[in-house]
């Protein structure tokens, strides 16, 4: 399994993963998801690029900033009200929570800058640190990337599933009815297999 997820994540680095797996790119989402269509195609080449589902990426905009729409503080400047996340994607920037924001940045617009400000920018490295979940829990299973991006690897571990704690119950069971709703029924028509949550 985790040599799959590894051969994967090469290939999208490549550039050479047409998108990732039971998700058509050239499909638009469902209206009443209400995802802007600007925030769906930076979650769809952000997937594309390191071969992590668009949706999940979606499911983690929807929490963290209602797709880029907050107003709260460390979305557009600034860290949030716990201090220590910031950007769309609301990564870390600093050293107690691990500083997620400088060990994996990327340049998601390829624009020559990477500003965790810039939601280009902090989708893919949101993306790229999917990837790095993935390997951290062992696991690509949509509710425990959520509950490990919320809570973090190490209490995914500790409590060897989601963590007891309210607020990543109700991140997790957001994410995953978001991700339902974009679930499409074309891709499960040619056969395309979600995986499971």
């Amino acid at each position: 399994m985790l040599a799959r997820l590894t051969v994967a994540a090469s290939i999208a680095a490549l550039g050479l993963a047409p998108t990732a797996p039971g998700v058509r790119a050239d499909e638009p989402w469902p209206k009443r998801a209400a995802i802007p269509r600007g925030m769906e195609r930076t979650y769809q080449q952000a997937g594309e690029r390191f071969a992590v589902d668009p949706r999940l990426l979606a499911a983690i905009g929807l929490s963290e900033s209602r797709h880029g729409r907050s107003r709260l503080p460390g979305v557009f400047s600034g860290v949030n009200f716990a201090g220590c996340c910031a950007g769309p994607a609301q990564l870390c920037v600093v050293r107690s929570c691990g500083r997620v924001w400088q060990h994996y940045r990327v340049d998601g617009d390829r624009d020559g800058s990477r500003r965790v400000y810039d939601r280009q920018d902090a989708f893919a490295t949101a993306a790229r640190y999917v990837v790095a979940l993935e390997r951290m829990i062992r696991s690509s299973r949509p509710r425990l990337l959520l509950a490990a991006y919320n809570a973090g690897p190490g209490n995914v571990r500790r409590y060897r599933g989601v963590p007891p704690f309210r607020e990543t119950r109700g991140y997790v069971r957001r994410g995953l009815r978001l991700m339902k709703r974009l679930r499409q029924p074309s891709s499960r028509r040619r056969g395309a297999r979600m995986r499971r949550a």
